[in-house]
């Protein structure tokens, strides 16, 4: 029997891209996928759209979130999901046609594979800018750390008994950098990973949006604070994997991100 995939999508006042991310689902060439849209809050007609998508496709499900936030809404999306492997996939982004196919298909290659993960396309707006493709390396863990590997959260697929074997989940109170802090604390599980070469995710930096959408978050004090509160949720992550020597490597790039963030904050809270 063909694995279950939950592609889990929280949303907030974006129908004018949702629709757009739902359709990349539904444009699968795998058929045995669930859709979970988790509504967080949203005033504008995002609910009204994911219910006309439920009336056309019932693999398509609406959920409203409990706790506000895109952190508690990716996490109400995890326990409500009973695929066999997840992806997280943004209002704002989408999937190519592939995606769980070939993702699926390098899984079959290895024994027991925890992740699949692929190449993304980047655009601003509506204009292909590249595709990043670093996403391995010799020393994956460290270089993650150091930034000089990433790759966007809708890139990967994840199996689900992974994240909940090692009590993975997103950390609520963050507001940014939650990502990176997700996967480090992935890549401490020490997973098994494969790697489509294939640029299967899209990744779009929106230029403008309407009023009351945020584009981008690191402009306010409130914004700065939690950037460094997952940089130290990040440190101790670090500390608690590394061997001294890797250590000694990270912390001098730790030290000089961090000195800049609170210089930073401090120039913002008294501008």
């Amino acid at each position: 029997m063909e694995s279950l995939v939950s592609i889990i999508i929280p949303t907030f006042n974006r129908a004018h891209t949702l629709a757009r991310a739902i359709e990349s689902v539904r444009d699968q060439s795998y058929s045995n996928w669930e859709c979970l849209v988790i509504d967080d809050f949203s005033t504008d007609n995002s609910i009204e759209l994911v219910h006309d998508f439920s009336r056309l496709d019932n693999r398509v499900f609406i959920f409203k979130n409990i706790s506000k936030g895109a952190n508690p809404a990716r996490n109400l999306g995890l326990k409500k999901a009973k695929g066999q492997y997840v992806i997280f996939l943004d209002s704002d982004d989408a999937l190519e046609p592939k995606m769980i196919e070939e993702s699926l298909k390098q899984l079959k290659f290895s024994r027991e594979p925890d992740l699949a993960i692929s190449h993304t396309k980047i655009y601003i707006g509506d204009k292909f800018i590249h595709v990043a493709d670093k996403v391995n390396s010799v020393d994956l863990f460290l270089d993650f750390l150091k930034k000089k590997v990433k790759w966007p959260i809708n890139s990967v697929l994840i199996r689900r008994e992974f994240l909940e074997m090692n009590n993975i989940f997103f950390h609520e109170k963050l507001l940014n950098g939650q990502d990176y802090c997700f996967f480090l604390s992935i890549l401490a599980g020490n997973p098994k990973i494969v790697y489509t070469n294939l640029p299967l995710a899209i990744n779009y930096h929106l230029t403008h949006e309407p009023e009351g959408v945020k584009i981008s978050a690191g402009d306010s004090l409130k914004f700065k604070l939690s950037r460094l509160k997952s940089r130290n949720l990040a440190f101790f992550i670090a500390l608690k994997n590394l061997p001294t020597k890797k250590m000694a490597n990270f912390f001098p790039y730790f030290l000089k991100y961090q000195i800049g963030l609170i210089s930073d904050i401090i120039i913002t809270r008294f501008n």
